[in-house]
């Protein structure tokens, strides 16, 4: 009798206690990394395929280019390849998100981490290229530090329930 007790409560005890499984707040990181790879993809179609083309680079890479910073090149360079690799790990992580590995949690929280340090960094070094190459304007100057605090918030809400929360533990167990 006092083995199937014992039993009983090693079971109940293997039952994730709270919410599990696909729903709940864990529905909007999902929808970001699902939409993730259309919206860099439309960035760079945008903002960084332009300048490779011959005239495009001409224009940011020669002295007497239109736009020319010595920065302006090798920050396209940097662009392009930090946001496709950016495009792979979302292909990564919604691999390890649906199937529910245990690894995805911490892999998620280094991904929001180093995706927020290097939109700061890029961001800034972008900002500090376009006020010299155009004139200054501190709508932008705003612009970018609304996008810092934006980003910083968000990330620190998203990282507090990759780490705390019930239904993330329980939903990534295999």
């Amino acid at each position: 009798m006092i083995a199937s007790n014992s039993a009983r409560s090693t079971s109940k005890d293997l039952l994730p206690q709270g919410p599990v499984g696909i729903g709940g707040w864990l529905i909007l990181p999902l929808i970001g990394l699902i939409t993730s790879p259309f919206v860099i993809i439309a960035y760079l179609m945008i903002d960084v395929f332009p300048f490779m083309t011959a005239e495009g680079w001409e224009s940011i890479t020669s002295r007497s280019g239109e736009y020319y910073h010595p920065l302006f090149g090798p920050i396209v360079i940097i662009d392009l390849i930090i946001y496709l690799a950016q495009n792979s790990l979302v292909i990564v992580l919604l691999i390890l998100f649906f199937k529910n590995k245990t690894i995805f949690p911490r892999v998620m929280i280094t991904y929001l981490t180093t995706i927020l340090i290097l939109d700061i960094l890029i961001g800034y070094i972008n900002l500090q290229i376009v006020e010299s190459v155009f004139e200054p304007d501190p709508l932008t100057s705003q612009h970018y530090m609304f996008n810092v605090i934006r980003a910083m918030v968000s990330t620190s809400i998203w990282i507090t329930y990759f780490s705390k929360s019930k239904r993330v533990k329980n939903t990534f167990v295999k």
